[in-house]
């Protein structure tokens, strides 16, 4: 990717992820305090180390404690590491899916710019059926269907529950998202 991973987008990102973290609360009717307390009960919050945490605190409750560059050099290492934004699967999970659209759309953004070719090499669509039956998919890069399977199995707590839920892999011949490539 020719691509680089800005300041300015950096900065944006963190402002989408406090707003998210925001918004959760004041539905829940929760304090910042409360919902980070929620954030952390998830299961999803383990892979996020717990050296990082006071970090992602201080982004949620929208005063970052890093500087910039420091920020961007961890996210770049969590994103190479795990393919997926860590704080973004906490979020998901407790907005039930229904994270900003604006916030989807710039974490791909972000993920597209740090993550290689060799990384992403292959566009995977995982169809599978949560807990109620309702036929959910679940779009990854992955170098081939095992290795989508393998993210579905470590991203989507109801298929690492029950594995069978997968219905089908495909793969995806064209790029099917909004980004110029």
């Amino acid at each position: 990717m020719d691509s680089v991973l800005t300041l300015k987008d950096l900065l944006k990102y963190q402002d989408l992820l406090a707003k998210q973290f925001s918004e959760i609360g004041r539905l829940s009717l929760l304090s910042n305090t409360e919902t980070w307390e929620l954030f952390l009960e998830q299961e999803e919050s383990d892979v996020i180390p717990r050296d990082h945490l006071p970090a992602v605190k201080g982004i949620l409750f929208g005063s970052p404690t890093l500087s910039i560059e420091v920020f961007r050099d961890v996210a770049t290492g969590v994103l190479k590491k795990h393919k997926y934004c860590t704080i973004i699967r906490v979020l998901y999970k407790l907005t039930k899916g229904n994270l900003i659209p604006e916030l989807v759309d710039h974490s791909l953004k972000i993920t597209s710019i740090v993550l290689s070719e060799e990384d992403m090499q292959n566009p995977y669509t995982v169809r599978y059926r949560d807990q109620d039956h309702t036929l959910r998919e679940f779009c990854t890069y992955a170098k081939n269907a095992i290795d989508a399977r393998l993210q579905a199995l470590e991203c989507i707590t109801c298929v690492s529950d029950n594995p069978r839920c997968i219905l089908d892999i495909i793969w995806e011949k064209e790029h099917t998202d909004s980004f110029e490539w």
